[in-house]
């Protein structure tokens, strides 16, 4: 899914993300129950360590849509 927070508007998409944000991924998007401006989601986002091996973490992010704040969670390594 790409989100555009200014417009409040998103798009789910079947393949990678742009060329811009190769490294970011998201596995998983859920509403938050009662509060339908809110979604939680996990952002898979890939690095490289200091030894130049391939990592990849997963953060556990709270997104507020009306006011674009995001919020991590939990970060998982």
């Amino acid at each position: 899914m790409v989100a555009n927070l200014r417009t409040r508007s998103y798009e789910v998409i079947d393949g990678p993300f742009p060329e811009d944000c190769p490294n970011h991924d998201i596995s998983s998007v859920q509403v938050v129950p009662n509060r339908p401006g809110e979604i939680v989601y996990v952002l898979n986002r890939s690095f490289y360590d200091e030894l130049g091996e391939c990592r990849k973490r997963h953060d556990l992010v709270h997104l507020n849509l009306n006011t674009g704040v995001e919020n991590v969670l939990l970060i998982d390594w």
